[in-house]
């Protein structure tokens, strides 16, 4: 009787331990991000030097859900990481464009203000 006693006293604890850690569990909060889409966006930009990349890599770092920007002068293709439930490839090309620099997806026909005016026999750069 007594070992019947104390198999069951041992199964109500063990229940309730196994019962308890669950609740703390789900009462955990989340990690913020933890669920989010992380996302790596590369696009062919058209910029030529090393002012280009710095003005896009810091710009496009100042996007909301932007995580991280690399522009690459060499083959002129800017890999940003973002969180796409935050902001879409849409958004970033649009980005790009009101920095100054069209995309391999932009409408070359609509007129932006162009970042920088080498192409124009000038040297000056947007800052």
């Amino acid at each position: 009787m007594k070992k019947t006693i104390l198999i069951l006293f041992v199964l109500c604890i063990t229940s309730l331990a196994s019962i308890t850690a669950q609740t703390v569990t789900t009462q955990v909060p989340a990690i913020p991000n933890a669920t989010a889409k992380q996302n790596v966006f590369k696009v062919k930009v058209g910029f030529h030097c090393p002012n280009g990349k710095k003005l896009l890599e810091t710009k496009l770092s100042e996007v909301n859900g932007v995580t991280k920007v690399n522009a690459d002068v060499e083959t002129k293709i800017v890999t940003i990481e973002h969180n796409s439930e935050i902001v879409s490839t849409k958004a970033l090309v649009e980005a790009i464009e009101k920095i100054g620099y069209f995309t391999e997806y932009s409408d070359t026909t609509k007129p932006i203000q162009k970042a920088c005016s080498h192409g124009d026999g000038n040297s000056e750069h947007k800052q």
